[in-house]
């Protein structure tokens, strides 16, 4: 297998991983408060001290919807990975074919 495929099959799948830890967590903490932070990255880093003058947008997510956003995300890292394997499927098939080729060619030759 190309070693690129591979690696990123193997990214890809530890991201599932650690989106249904953390799907677990949410789904034992309903009925809890649960907040969910995301942050975006500065060059002086995640952490903001002083907000320097910005907004913060406080969305309201449910724990459920929040569990369906998940498993959309977690689908769509499937597909992606499937589609990996498909490429590398093609690829095999193109090679072995190149091969099969090759090998009648020769065969070709030698009888002449």
């Amino acid at each position: 297998m190309n070693e690129k495929i591979s690696n990123t099959i193997a990214a890809k799948q530890q991201n599932i991983n650690e989106i249904i830890k953390l799907k677990d967590k949410i789904r034992h903490s309903i009925g809890k408060d649960v907040r969910f932070r995301i942050e975006t990255k500065h060059w002086y880093g995640y952490a903001e001290d002083f907000h320097f003058g910005k907004e913060r947008d406080i969305l309201d997510i449910p724990s459920e919807t929040m569990i369906i956003i998940l498993d959309g995300v977690i689908e769509k890292e499937k597909e992606r990975i499937n589609k990996l394997i498909d490429m590398e499927i093609e690829n095999r098939n193109k090679k072995e074919g190149r091969h099969e080729r090759k090998k009648r060619r020769k065969k070709q030759k030698a009888r002449k």
